[in-house]
């Protein structure tokens, strides 16, 4: 069951357009100067030269190297995945304010995050679903802002928790909703 709910979430990573409509991705933007981007891996900090994307009026790093944007398969998602593995993924998903939230989400174990100035990811995000199952997926909800709120989804297999988990999670770190200085 739990697979069937992270493929799902997965899936709904790549949501199809509905048939014959023609979809047009929101504009996105990546800057040409390289961020740095910190995370810790096995208990060692390492630094990877990132670069700053925005979209929907939010802004968040992916790493420079050897991650590719995955063709938009509709308007509301960015999507990325790392060149050398098709089961990672990471996307930003924008959800208009008031707009409910996917259905797939219900079948996520939700949790509010702490309110800890010291936790980057508690700066943007309000709650956290999970199922920790194969693959692994984490949904990050923000809080309102400009009338939107951003998910963003990480999926991975179960045994690269500690290695993509990690660098995606400080990825969905950088996320500065619209208004705000990144």
């Amino acid at each position: 069951m739990m697979k069937r709910i992270a493929a799902a979430l997965l899936a709904m990573t790549l949501t199809l357009c509905a048939p014959l409509a023609v979809c047009e991705p929101l504009p996105y933007s990546v800057s040409p100067e390289q961020e740095r981007l910190d995370f810790f891996l096995e208990g060692e900090q390492e630094t990877v030269a990132a670069s700053r994307w925005t979209f929907g009026g939010a802004s968040f790093l992916i790493p420079a190297e050897d991650w590719e944007l995955l063709p938009p398969q509709g308007n509301d998602a960015l999507s990325f995945s790392p060149v050398w593995n098709e089961e990672v993924c990471f996307t930003v998903r924008l959800i208009p304010a008031g707009e409910a939230l996917p259905a797939d989400y219900d079948a996520l174990a939700w949790t509010e995050l702490p309110d800890d100035p010291d936790d980057p990811l508690s700066r943007a995000f309000l709650q956290q679903g999970e199922v920790l199952d194969e693959p692994a997926a984490l949904v990050f909800l923000s809080r309102e802002a400009d009338g939107v709120r951003f998910a963003v989804e990480l999926v991975f297999p179960a045994e690269a928790a500690e290695g993509y988990g990690a660098r995606m999670r400080a990825m969905a770190a950088t996320l500065t909703l619209p208004g705000e200085e990144s």
